[in-house]
């Protein structure tokens, strides 16, 4: 029942002062239904809003900040068309721009080289976890890179 709708019922029941019992149970009524709004409200804003499906994929992928410096090592832990969760022993800041190659397994590909996705990303996302940092990312751009990935520049 609508609150409104409460309150008119209520209201033609019972005229007295709020000690009535309709006054009562209509204060009662407005506490629950303030809670009531309040979970609905957090269990929307919670939701998976994703355009597009996640998959649990694990591939290996190299995180730079710039071009020609270290990478830092992870594992996708999903991944979609559009970006990437992966856990990372170092901190990002939310919005901060990266480069990445994600390194596509052996088993998927059908060349004899090693196929990766240079990428370029913006930081989403950040969670400090117990085993390091989550981070959620959006895949920007991206371009097809084969041969030896191990050496290659970001």
């Amino acid at each position: 029942m609508e609150w409104n709708t409460y309150v008119q019922r209520c209201s033609a029941i019972s005229s007295d002062s709020p000690s009535t019992r309709c006054g009562r149970s209509l204060i009662k009524l407005k506490r629950d239904w303030t809670n009531i709004c309040q979970f609905t409200i957090r269990a929307m804003n919670s939701s998976d809003r994703r355009k597009h499906k996640r998959v649990a994929l694990h591939w290996p992928v190299r995180l730079s900040r710039q071009p020609g410096t270290q990478p830092i090592e992870s594992t996708t832990k999903n991944l979609s068309s559009e970006g990437f969760y992966c856990i990372t022993t170092e901190s990002f800041t939310v919005g901060e721009r990266l480069q990445c190659v994600i390194v596509l397994p052996p088993d998927i590909v059908a060349s004899e080289s090693t196929v990766g996705l240079q990428c370029h990303l913006t930081v989403r996302r950040v969670e400090n976890l117990e085993e390091g940092f989550g981070l959620g990312c959006h895949i920007e751009d991206y371009s097809l890179l084969t041969g030896s990935l191990q050496q290659s520049p970001m």
